[in-house]
């Protein structure tokens, strides 16, 4: 019950200013955590309803905890393990079975994660809970965007925000929505959408969605030809989630970069940036999602024609034997009055 405390008290933190210092302090217990989670499968699989109550608990309140600092696969399958025991029903197993398919979103997934909140959005609409609805219509919308299925994902993401308007002004969906619409081309309303869920998030003070939607803005001002705004977006949102110590984030936010130096002409310095992004991502365990498997292979295939077989491979390799913090370093540490006008790497 005092680590359940522990993580309940950090779960509102971690969504806002304060974050760090509480990612930092559940992180230093992560050990007792996991016997807690331990101790509530054995308990629970016994038939401790109160044990098995305190393992969905627990779930639900690391679930940014494990996303920020990519405990991944771990958190799916604590609270898999926990989702198994089959109690308590209700609330707590819909909001554990929307933990468990975030997580199995990022890891790669699919399947799994649809499974998971069809269960949760079914539990939601018999309770009539529409603010929890909300949430889970905007998860389901993620899994499809992430496969590449944007017609079905804008389907939940609008039905999320039309619901969210009757019950809050939170407008969650508003990032997602702009998604939609860069994903069709359409870069002055993805622009506008962004901006408004940025300023939001500004409000709240959830700087992890802060780095998100100006990492989203970045990519937006690049298609704009705005390549000095590009720049800054991006690099304000990578020092966010280096700070954060958000290492998929990281991973994102490497790549965008890479995309714009590649647009800049700085096709070396592209080429070690994917690098040190694929070597994050396999550490971590976060494949990349196939909506952008077609866009990756198109630039990574322009940098290799502009630098040569060999250039290409040499380069990526000397990425991906970076850290993440020296590929953070090779682009924060880049004077910004250097970045439009320095050329080759």
């Amino acid at each position: 019950r005092y680590f359940l405390g522990l993580a309940e008290e950090a779960a509102p933190h971690l969504k806002q200013q304060d974050q760090v210092h509480w990612l930092a302090r559940v992180d230093a217990e992560n050990e007792n955590i996991r016997a807690v989670f331990r101790w509530a499968r054995e308990r629970g699989a016994a038939g401790d309803g109160a044990a098995a109550e305190i393992g969905l608990r627990l779930a639900i309140a690391l679930e940014r905890f494990w996303e920020v600092r990519v405990y991944l696969r771990e958190g799916l399958e604590q609270t898999a393990g926990v989702l198994a025991i089959g109690q308590p029903g209700g609330a707590l197993r819909a909001r554990a079975l929307k933990v468990a398919a975030a997580l199995a979103d990022v890891c790669g997934d699919y399947a799994r994660a649809h499974a998971l909140l069809d269960e949760s959005m079914q539990i939601w609409r018999e309770l009539g809970d529409k603010k929890s609805l909300v949430e889970t219509l905007h998860a389901l919308g993620t899994v499809l965007y992430s496969q590449r299925d944007t017609e079905k994902a804008r389907f939940y993401f609008e039905e999320a925000l039309r619901i969210e308007q009757e019950v809050s002004n939170r407008k969650t969906s508003l990032h997602s929505l702009g998604l939609m619409f860069y994903e069709q081309g359409d870069f002055a309303a993805a622009g506008a959408l962004i901006e408004e869920a940025l300023a939001i998030e500004r409000e709240i003070g959830d700087t992890r969605r802060v780095a998100l939607a100006l990492a989203n803005l970045g990519l937006v001002a690049y298609e704009q030809g705005d390549y000095a705004l590009a720049l800054a977006r991006q690099r304000e949102s990578l020092a966010i989630r280096q700070a954060l110590g958000a290492k998929l984030g990281i991973a994102w936010s490497l790549e965008g970069l890479a995309m714009l130096y590649l647009g800049l002409g700085r096709a070396e310095k592209a080429a070690r940036l994917w690098g040190a992004s694929q070597a994050l991502r396999e550490a971590i365990g976060a494949p990349v999602p196939p909506k952008e498997h077609t866009r990756y292979k198109r630039e990574m295939d322009m940098v290799r024609t502009q630098l040569g077989d060999e250039a290409f491979d040499r380069v990526c390799a000397a990425g991906r034997a970076m850290t993440s913090d020296e590929a953070v370093a090779d682009v924060l540490g880049e004077a910004g009055g250097n970045l439009l006008s320095a050329q080759n790497g």
